[in-house]
């Protein structure tokens, strides 16, 4: 269970003493504003974070330092939390009594709290982590079903959910004063400090205290619900071994939603077991797709259902799926049973994984709760049947888009 502080407005730590493990994880989440501008140049940041700082201008020096600490490590990552993203900054290290040395959790948190305010910013730097952004980005478009998960939210704009991710071209018109300016704004916003291990409380507490984040955070919205008004099926094509589906709904359900848990297992049923709807109809009875499987996208109230298949089946596939919607109505228990047991070994298993620990705790801080695992076994076990179907019943039906593999052509 973790241990939580409040050390300035919207500025929270979230302390679990553990020996689960031997690293010390301390994890900061910073949350944004959601626009193509801010995630391009988040992205540019997080290259930037992952590489140097003003106390280590080389990745030879940085890496000397980090071997100093025991190969700790860290990394940074972004996520997408309905009108808002978060920009999450990872650091481990070994904890200091399995190496006989006092000041390595110190040192550890010391280095952490360094690499996150002294990244190195130039126009040197600026150019590099701008081309590896908008590399990475056209590596992601390689991938058929990234590339088509992308098009197709890009439907939505201007709602968040159409954003993309993993940037755009005009990453490449950022500029040294925008980032710089980034930066300054990145530890005004919403942030969470998580601490998985055996670092002492007090300590962490006092280095935060101490450090240029200890100040008042502005607020941020994050749930927000899809437009169900319904778009035509867009057809792009891509040279790809495969075609690719997708077909989303509207769930008109967000997470702090009572209903959230029973929209979960329902998706579950439908189509994310070997024994769901979808898979046992559209794969196993009658051969058409390669891989089919449904998601609930929490914070954006969307579900998408996303399935490989060849070109000349795209009709019949879409309409096996609608019948499969139309099916749910009369769920067995034996499935319903099935999709529960899922979701909860997927929430105990959290315990073994730091960063899931962390991601839960985190979403439920968002509507201002404090993850309770027991109390969601509770709720989960505790859904019947009509809950599920009735909260499955709230989905509309409103994107359907093929990315169609050339040489099927």
């Amino acid at each position: 269970m973790f241990q939580t502080q409040e050390i300035a407005q919207n500025f929270h730590f979230y302390h679990k003493l553990s020996t689960q493990f031997k690293d010390n994880t301390l994890v900061f989440r910073f949350l944004l504003p959601m626009s193509q501008e801010s995630i391009n140049t988040a992205l540019v940041w997080s290259q930037l974070c992952d590489d140097r700082t003003t106390f280590a201008p080389t990745k030879q020096q940085m890496l000397r330092v980090m071997d100093e600490l025991y190969d700790a490590s860290y990394g940074s990552y972004l996520t997408t939390y309905g009108q808002s993203f978060a920009l999450t900054v990872v650091f481990k290290g070994i904890e200091g009594s399995f190496v006989n040395n006092e000041t390595q959790n110190d040192a550890f948190v010391t280095w952490a709290l360094n690499v996150l305010t002294h990244v190195l910013m130039t126009e040197e730097t600026l150019k590099e982590a701008k081309l590896n952004v908008f590399q990475n980005m056209k590596r992601e478009q390689e991938n058929s079903v990234k590339h088509a998960l992308a098009l197709s939210a890009e439907r939505f704009l201007p709602q968040s959910y159409g954003l993309k991710v993993e940037g755009d071209e005009s990453v490449m018109n950022l500029t040294l004063d925008e980032l710089i300016k980034f930066q300054s704004l990145l530890f005004q916003q919403p942030t969470a400090c998580f601490q998985v291990g055996q670092l002492d409380q007090e300590m962490v507490m006092n280095h935060l205290k101490k450090s240029i984040l200890n100040q008042d955070k502005s607020s941020l919205l994050t749930y927000t619900l899809l437009n169900p008004l319904p778009l035509d099926r867009q057809s792009v094509f891509k040279v790809s071994s495969q075609s690719v589906l997708i077909k989303t709904y509207a769930t008109n359900i967000d997470y702090a939603d009572e209903r959230y848990l029973a929209l979960r297992v329902g998706a579950i049923a439908l189509g994310s077991l070997p024994t769901s709807l979808l898979f046992t109809t559209v794969r196993e009875k009658h051969s058409l797709c390669y891989f089919i499987t449904a998601s609930v996208i929490a914070f954006d109230g969307v579900l998408n259902i996303i399935t490989g298949i060849d070109k000349e089946n795209v009709d019949q596939v879409s309409l096996l799926i609608d019948e499969q919607w139309k099916a749910f109505k009369e769920v067995s228990d034996e499935l319903i049973s099935q999709a529960k047991l899922m979701m909860l070994n997927s929430l105990r298993s959290s315990d073994d994984d730091v960063m899931s620990t962390v991601n839960l705790m985190y979403a439920s801080s968002l509507k201002n709760e404090v993850f309770d695992l027991s109390r969601v076994e509770s709720l989960i076990l505790n859904l019947s049947k009509e809950d599920i179907i009735n909260a499955m019943n709230q989905c509309v039906a409103c994107n359907e888009f093929v990315l169609l593999g050339e040489n099927h052509v």
